[in-house]
């Protein structure tokens, strides 16, 4: 009975978390583009001549998208009685994770229609919900965690002292940590203040009141609450570059960075691979291509990377090291590549060049590879810091694990490299069959937290726990084949996962090629 109800436990845990996570990525797709879907409609200042008062036009646009998700999660709630039924959970701890999980909702809500005020596109606003909301919810617990693993390493602070500060700021900045004790431990600990979904509570309320209050000044405002320094950066640069005080070189160096330059030069000399027209417009036009976002896109990872490079402690060796920073970089890969492969195409629907793309010389396949390439480009970043990193690990770092860790280097580098290539191919595929760019960026979301968090959790449910089968098809379980037991399977099973995905990759791109003939055929 004892082993039923901790079985019970563990499918509760799995669902609530599961379900946590899934409306988390719902919710910025349905609310970042509630008042940027107004500007590009040319309807936000049709707001002005309402009598609505700034708090009603806040509270319109905030109930529709989170009421439709609490709907949701009620319509889930009898699903969740029958494991309260079979028992191991009491009454309270249900309650209570479903507190946490609306509070969650609630902010993540607000998060979003904060993007979307300071957004004049739907795709940014999407992008920059997504970000915050998954900083605010994992990234700042993350953190929080590595600056006291840091500071516990180098005799900063004591074991206990770790813990009991960890627990403390822990449960008022994630909402996991909450339903995590509810599940294991729901009984207090000493040198805690309050519970843990009380702290969450507190936290949450307090973080949607200042977004409440920042809303409220800002929606009667015509322009953009953020960019209007931007702005006045680049109307002083164009006046620059009228009156001649700015060499002509020297402006464009402004508004791209080093290698979409080295790029975009030899395109124009074409080399084969660079030359292509459709490539060179994206990285020359999107965000992508700009310095400051190359420079986020590099510097940031880089300094996380080396921050857990930099922790030193005998239960933590250096494959483990590997696997932690290429578990970081798929996450962050996973969270990007979407962002921008999916909306490729709907994007040029949504800015009225789908027409002049189709007028073009250019085959299907070029114009599709170009997007591809692009969509690649984004996340050079990352992947170029992930490999600096982990190549200083190896190379000046002595503690071994199971294998060789220019063997888990190679493999885990050959993991990341091939599921940015399978993620953008899915990104691609669901940007050619979806004609906005928030269906396909939820499609493709929704895909991966169906591949990759969906089907362990539905293994773990049905008891068919098979570590081999998640090594192949999972990259994240594929990246820690180090931790698996010592025999020759992981190093079989590791590279199986290299052979599947780029086989999907190529069905991807095939398919994706197939539906731009037939819809170009067809118009």
């Amino acid at each position: 009975m004892l082993a039923a109800g901790l079985r019970n436990i563990e499918v509760f845990s799995a669902f609530l978390l599961t379900q946590l996570g899934a409306v988390l990525l719902v919710i910025p797709a349905i609310t970042s583009t509630a008042i940027s879907g107004e500007r590009e409609r040319g309807t936000y200042e049709a707001l002005y001549s309402t009598l609505l008062s700034p708090f009603a036009i806040i509270f319109a646009k905030i109930l529709a998208p989170v009421g439709y998700v609490i709907l949701v999660l009620l319509s889930s709630a009898p699903a969740v009685c029958v494991l309260y039924l079979l028992g191991g959970i009491s009454f309270g701890s249900f309650l209570r994770c479903y507190a946490v999980t609306l509070a969650a909702v609630i902010l993540a809500g607000f998060l979003c229609l904060t993007a979307s005020m300071r957004s004049r596109r739907n795709s940014y606003a999407v992008v920059r919900g997504i970000v915050w909301v998954v900083f605010w919810n994992l990234g700042l617990l993350f953190l929080c965690q590595l600056v006291f693993l840091l500071l516990m390493t180098s005799g900063g602070l004591q074991n206990r002292s770790m813990e009991a500060v960890f627990m403390l700021v822990g449960p008022c900045i994630s909402p996991l940590i909450p339903i995590m004790f509810e599940m294991r431990s729901p009984a207090p600990l000493p040198f805690m203040i309050a519970q843990p979904w009380v702290l969450y509570l507190g936290f949450a309320g307090l973080l949607s009141l200042l977004h409440l209050a920042y809303l409220l000044r800002q929606v009667r405002k015509p322009e953009l609450a953020l960019g209007r320094w931007r702005e006045r950066r680049l109307a002083g640069l164009a006046q620059r570059k009228a009156s001649g005080s700015l060499p002509r070189r020297k402006a464009r160096r402004q508004t791209r960075a080093l290698l979409t330059r080295v790029l975009c030069w030899l395109g124009e000399q074409g080399v084969s691979g660079a030359r292509n027209p459709v490539f060179l417009k994206e990285i020359r036009s999107e965000v992508f291509g700009r310095p400051w976002f190359r420079r986020l896109l590099f510097w940031i990872p880089l300094a996380i990377f080396v921050a857990i490079a930099a922790i030193d402690a005998p239960w933590f060796h250096l494959n483990e090291k590997i696997a932690t920073i290429n578990t970081v970089a798929l996450t962050l890969t996973l969270l990007l590549v979407p962002a921008i492969a999916a909306s490729s195409f709907p994007r040029e629907i949504e800015q009225g060049n789908m027409d002049f793309l189709r007028g073009t010389l250019l085959p299907s396949s070029e114009v599709l590879g170009g997007k591809f390439l692009a969509s690649l480009y984004s996340c050079t970043g990352i992947v170029l810091a992930t490999a600096c990193v982990n190549t200083a690990l190896v190379t000046f770092d002595t503690q071994l694990g199971n294998y060789p860790p220019l063997v888990v280097f190679v493999l885990g580098f050959g993991v990341l490299s091939m599921n940015l290539l399978f993620t953008t191919a899915l990104s691609t595929l669901a940007s050619v069959l979806a004609k906005r760019s928030v269906v396909a960026m939820v499609a493709t979301y929704v895909t991966a937290l169906c591949l990759y968090a969906g089907f362990p959790v539905a293994l773990e449910i049905a008891n068919a726990w098979e570590a081999d089968l998640l090594m192949a098809t999972n990259p994240y379980v594929a990246v820690w084949f180090d931790d698996m037991p010592s025999h020759d399977r992981p190093l079989i099973c590791a590279p199986l996962f290299l052979l599947l995905s780029g086989v999907g990759t190529v069905l991807l791109c095939g398919a994706a090629t197939s539906v731009v003939v037939v819809k170009g055929a067809r118009d």
